[in-house]
């Protein structure tokens, strides 16, 4: 059995990123199972060097004026055509959301080879917001529809939620099979949980992509006039929003911004708070939410508090292994935290122990090992 990956991840580093943490957790489990070949069309890294987890598809940019991105486009689709062409019959493929300038050349693939295909799609084919410009909306819209029809040559679907696995079924061929697998963690590894005692400040942690979207100013707005608590911010973000959440609130002492870290890099700070949130707030990306930092949250053993969106409440039971809140109520929020930071040391103890529990049902390789039964059942 042989699988070659093709994603869009730095294989350096995860830098945070939800979707590269979630593959690489997937590449690592399938390396233990099977033949696995990875290559990246990553264009954020350029590099000549060979790298253990894997390659770059595309090692070199002609620069950053737009006419010179264009041509590099054209010219990474026809170097992928060559590519998949030396691709052997009976090696499987693994693939994400392809960009346009490759999804193009992939279906044209697929039209004359049988090669099995393995998608994963963590996020519906809708626009988060419409973009500005009219004819990127144009562009999103051709490319959408470019990912829909790739779906009919898809052989096997990841998704992370029931709510994707519904969304996506009228997309697929009949006799394609749709796997759900919320979450990935590496459960095999130790921690170390903070010991909660007589603080000054209660300490409360968010730690994933920084957008309006995931509730960053909700958390802001509950904790920022509480001398008690102190809140910690970390993540990928776009440039322009993070200064301006910095900007707005740099004068509350109790509250800090910094950059992002990488997966391994937060556990460690995880594990260090007394609270972590997941704000999110409802919108198009609520319906089937499901975080890929939940299982970090919850493995970390710091007692989580959620909003009550998506998916989020088949795996957290409030007062039991996290607390969960209502959506977009910033007195609920206020409060609910408020009660959380004035609960006894044991208690917020058993919470986090009970996250533990939940967090290993995510094991990786238990989750690698059901994929790979589905996907060559007949073999």
């Amino acid at each position: 059995m042989k699988i070659i990956s093709i994603s869009n991840i730095n294989l350096e580093t995860d830098n945070g990123d939800a979707h590269a943490i979630r593959t690489k957790l997937l590449h690592k489990g399938l390396e233990k199972k099977i033949d696995l070949e990875i290559f990246s069309y990553s264009t954020a890294q350029h590099v000549e060097k060979q790298i253990p987890s894997g390659k770059y598809l595309f090692s070199s940019n002609l620069g950053k004026i737009k006419i010179a991105v264009y041509i590099n486009h054209i010219v990474n689709s026809f170097y992928f055509i060559f590519f998949l062409c030396r691709i052997k019959r009976q090696t499987s493929l693994l693939i994400d959301k392809l960009p346009i300038n490759l999804v193009i050349p992939f279906i044209f693939f697929k039209l004359f080879r049988k090669n099995k295909v393995i998608a994963q799609y963590h996020e519906f084919l809708i626009y988060h917001s419409p973009p500005s410009k009219l004819y990127i909306r144009y562009i999103k819209d051709f490319h959408y529809c470019l990912l829909k029809i790739l779906l009919k040559a898809v052989d096997f679907l990841i998704v992370i939620s029931h709510e994707h696995s519904k969304y996506y079924k009228k997309f697929l061929k009949k006799e394609a099979q749709i796997l759900i697998v919320p979450i990935l963690i590496d459960a095999s590894l130790s921690i170390t949980c903070r010991k909660i005692d007589d603080f000054s400040r209660f300490k409360i942690c968010y730690a994933g992509a920084i957008s309006k979207s995931n509730g960053i100013e909700l958390l802001l707005e509950a904790i920022k006039n509480n001398s008690k608590l102190e809140l910690l911010i970390f993540g990928p973000s776009d440039k322009t929003y993070f200064e301006i959440l910095k900007h707005n609130y740099f004068s509350y002492s109790n509250i800090k911004f910094e950059k992002a870290k990488s997966n391994q890099e937060t556990k460690i700070v995880l594990s260090q708070q007394d609270l972590l949130v997941i704000p999110k707030i409802q919108d198009l990306r609520s319906v089937g939410y499901i975080p890929t930092k939940l299982a970090d949250f919850l493995f970390s053993g710091t007692p989580v508090l959620a909003t009550n969106i998506g998916e989020l409440d088949k795996y957290i039971i409030d007062g039991h292994n996290g607390y969960l809140v209502k959506a977009d109520n910033l007195p609920e929020m206020r409060e609910k935290i408020n009660n959380i930071s004035l609960k006894s040391v044991n208690e917020l103890r058993s919470i986090g122990e009970n996250g533990i529990l939940t967090s290993k049902m995510f094991h990786y390789e238990k989750q690698v090992e059901s994929i790979l039964s589905e996907i060559f059942r007949n073999e």
